[in-house]
């Protein structure tokens, strides 16, 4: 495949590509569109190394470095991709799928990727970045079923510190206690999400830390983090993106609305974000768990108190979505959590405008309430999944 690209000049092309679990048949290589996929015989470019040798004095750290200069002469996976990333200029997307025991498949490509951040500019600044710089365009990078061994991203950790990255996607990933160091470099990402994935506390910690103005930020966990502390999640999110976030999506693959759980996905105050606009959580993510001893009043939820929306959201809040699986819960939930709205909106949610109630049974019974036209009246449109309540 490498030698397709170099025999036909293709290197300013592909704008995507893919890095899947080694499958060595030339037969799998396409090309459609911008989207590239990259399958390459471990030993090919031992085969091609005198096209491939003066390729190498083009990147300076490849060529002072004998084990990376061999591992490519000699068609190590790791540097043979590293040597692709290198020559693809114009990418602009990295699909990564790893699984049990890749790091080792991918020999040093961990220390190609820490030369080739080394060589960038440690203030990240627009100015000194060189448009002919390896993946100096790459804006978007997504991990998908990374879990087995390693259990984490650090080997693809110099990969967030890229001066134009911008998104990080990682889907069916499993992370525990994944730590890296780059002191000195800040990271520009905006967008971060996990999506059916299981993150810990200090791995959570560690993608965040480095990041200087986060806005969107999605967490979809596995039905393996039933017993993560979601209230825990947001506070460590709030320690480094109270002042940036604007997008914020928490739900869960296996939630269920059920009472004796519902306390446990409790995500406390949100007021701490300054500039969060929109919300989307789990219905039972807005039930606060009680201690029965102590507040022995009923509830309808038995194992928790639900919270109004003016008690958790930020005043620059505009949208919420709640999702819920339990028809029941949600019809309840609605009331109590726009209980007071109508009269505290303007000081304490000045910016509400949509609210929206979706997955469970449509709320058809709340048109014409008193609650529902009250919201009517303030300005703030209520719906279920089957449109419009006021």
């Amino acid at each position: 495949m490498l030698r397709g690209l170099l025999d036909n000049d293709l290197f300013c092309y592909p704008k995507e590509l893919y890095i899947n679990d080694p499958v060595y048949d030339d037969a799998d290589w396409h090309h459609v569109g911008d989207v590239s996929r990259h399958f390459e015989d471990p030993k090919a470019l031992a085969r091609f190394s005198e096209v491939v040798k003066p390729l190498i004095p083009s990147f300076h750290y490849l060529d002072s470095d004998e084990d990376l200069r061999r591992g490519i002469l000699q068609g190590d996976r790791g540097a043979t991709i590293g040597l692709l990333l290198h020559l693809l200029q114009n990418l602009t997307a990295l699909w990564i799928t790893v699984d049990d025991g890749d790091s080792q498949r991918m020999g040093n490509f961990k220390q190609v990727l820490d030369g080739l951040l080394s060589n960038t500019n440690r203030s990240n600044t627009v100015a000194n970045v060189a448009s002919a710089r390896p993946l100096s365009k790459l804006s978007q990078v997504n991990f998908t079923h990374v879990h087995g061994i390693s259990r984490n991203l650090s080997m693809w950790a110099p990969l967030f510190y890229l001066p134009s990255l911008r998104s990080v996607g990682a889907y069916s990933v499993t992370a525990k206690e994944d730590t890296w160091d780059y002191s000195g470099f800040r990271s520009d990402i905006e967008k971060l999400k996990f999506i059916n994935s299981d993150i810990d506390i200090k791995s959570l910690d560690n993608y965040l830390k480095d990041i200087k103005d986060l806005q969107h930020f999605q967490f979809h966990h596995n039905r393996r983090s039933d017993r993560i502390s979601l209230q825990l999640f947001v506070q460590k999110l709030a320690m480094y993106a109270s002042h940036s976030l604007r997008y914020l999506d928490i739900r869960g693959s296996s939630i269920t609305d059920h009472p004796a759980r519902s306390g446990g996905f409790f995500i406390g105050s949100l007021k701490a974000f300054q500039n969060l606009r929109t919300i989307c959580l789990e219905s039972s993510m807005f039930i606060e768990p009680v201690d029965a001893k102590k507040d022995p009043v009923s509830y309808a939820y038995t194992a928790g108190r639900p919270c109004r929306l003016i008690e958790m959201l930020p005043k620059s809040a505009v949208v919420v979505r709640c999702y819920s699986r339990d028809s029941e819960l949600i019809s309840d939930l609605a009331v109590d959590m726009l209980q007071d709205l109508p009269d505290s909106r303007a000081e304490l949610l000045p910016n509400l405008k949509r609210i929206a109630f979706l997955y469970g049974n449509n709320l058809g019974h709340m048109k014409g309430s008193v609650l529902a036209k009250a919201c009517r009246e303030i300005g703030v449109k209520l719906e279920d999944q089957k449109g419009a309540l006021n």
